[in-house]
């Protein structure tokens, strides 16, 4: 198959149709608690941070799925990325 006839996955592997997205002040602490509580991993090369140092994008894999994290905010806040494979009606 092309690679013009190649479909995009819609829900990539690892990925469910709702995939949380944490914001959060400090993402260090927060991948160090589910890799201990949950014995989660993060995904290489996903770790993005800014100018400043601090961690703006990062995958972490929790059992068999992923989600991600990132941010540093001053409120507390939970995203969601909703992945459709069929998109809804109009």
């Amino acid at each position: 198959m092309s690679a013009s006839n190649e479909k995009i996955k819609k829900v990539p592997d690892g990925y469910t149709s709702v995939t949380p997205w944490l914001i959060t002040r400090d993402t260090e602490k927060m991948i160090s608690f589910l890799q201990m509580v949950f014995d989660s991993s993060e995904i290489p090369n996903s770790r993005i941070k800014s100018e400043d140092g601090k961690i703006i994008h990062v995958v972490v894999k929790t059992g068999d799925r992923r989600g991600s994290s990132g941010g540093s905010v001053p409120n507390d806040l939970v995203n969601y990325h909703i992945l459709f494979r069929q998109p809804p009606a109009a």
